[in-house]
């Protein structure tokens, strides 16, 4: 189960890594010719933040505590594949699989690696 639990954290710390890189590169480049609604770009960017942080802060929580943050991953996964479905437009499960699907398949790992062989205070 060590393997397991090893590829939900690599998977987790890729995805994480891949969303701060799209967030850093977002902030620095800017997105002049992003839709003309500034309201709902607002309102996506800052969503987008707070979900790329609760997935952050799961994943990093697992490492220490890999029952609680097996379960938090895969709950904040959750809301970033509805927030994918209700941002997207179209292509829904594209964005699904882009964004959500990488911290779901780390916290089911996780959370399987946790239950048939738990680590000494993983609790």
């Amino acid at each position: 189960m060590k393997f397991v639990r090893l590829s939900g954290r690599v998977i987790g710390v890729t995805a994480a890594a891949f969303w701060w890189l799209i967030l850093i590169a977002g902030a620095i480049g800017g997105g002049d010719d992003a839709p003309v609604n500034e309201e709902t770009i607002v309102i996506h960017s800052v969503l987008l933040v707070l979900l790329v942080i609760a997935n952050t802060i799961a994943l990093v929580i697992s490492f220490f505590r890999v029952r609680l943050g097996s379960r938090l991953l895969v709950f904040t996964a959750s809301l970033f594949a509805v927030f994918a479905v209700w941002s997207a437009g179209r292509n829904e499960w594209i964005a699904v699989s882009v964004s959500a699907l990488p911290f779901f398949i780390s916290g089911a790992l996780l959370w399987k690696a946790d239950s048939a062989d738990p680590e000494p205070g993983s609790g």
